[in-house]
């Protein structure tokens, strides 16, 4: 289930290193879950939609727009109960109206703009991570390996797992994306992908996101 909330603009500018906010916010609806919350993320959310650059800051003239994703119904259920009760989200910020998004029509492959930038990390022989973009070509085979681990602890078996992604490195405006997460700085990429498999394993990817981090805010895809 992915649904699309509608909210009035926040109060002033907003920094850009509000990613960690939208956590908080997530968090506060669905209520407390260790095993949510420390787990596996079967659920992925995108970045506020309506904003413009003004100096260091981002402006919403005409209000904010945030997709967010759910594979659990029962999940998707706990968060639309937690806005019922508390709809405010931060600086102001506060839902006026929830949609629930149809679900496209799954041809594969199957291509998805992003979200929120698509974060890959790669473990070094020291075990500290390097940040790989979409022109690795290396990076196509991690987010497949990371997707088919992610599908199999779901649950998946069989054709499903042997899914397939690739960015699509013909988009001309492919970019890196920083983004500050508390006192941490991660390099992701905006850029789309192409995705082979299942309408079931597509359906997974489009609520679920890819790569690193899902939970917090990174990898949701359109």
């Amino acid at each position: 289930m992915r649904i699309l909330l509608k909210a009035s603009p926040p109060r002033n500018g907003l920094d850009f290193d509000y990613t960690y906010k939208l956590k908080g916010v997530l968090h506060k609806w669905m209520g407390y879950d260790e095993q949510l919350h420390n787990d596996q993320s079967f659920y992925s959310f995108g970045q506020l939609n309506g904003g413009r650059k003004v100096g260091n800051q981002l402006r919403f003239d005409h209000g904010v727009s945030w997709q967010i994703s759910f594979w659990d119904i029962e999940v998707a259920k706990r968060v639309l109960m937690g806005i019922i009760r508390d709809p405010d989200m931060f600086q102001g910020i506060r839902v006026i109206e929830v949609q629930e998004c149809p679900t496209p029509n799954f041809g594969s492959p199957y291509r998805f703009n992003t979200d929120s930038p698509i974060l890959i990390r790669d473990k070094r022989p020291d075990n500290t991570k390097a940040y790989l973009l979409f022109d690795n070509p290396k990076a196509d085979e991690l987010l497949t390996m990371s997707l088919r681990r992610k599908l199999e602890k779901a649950g998946f078996t069989g054709d499903h797992l042997k899914v397939q992604v690739a960015f699509d490195r013909a988009y001309p405006k492919a970019k890196p994306r920083l983004i500050q997460y508390k006192n941490l700085k991660h390099k992701g990429s905006n850029c789309p992908v192409w995705v082979h498999g299942t309408p079931e394993t597509l359906n997974f990817v489009w609520l679920t996101g890819l790569g690193d981090l899902t939970g917090s805010g990174f990898g949701a895809l359109r």
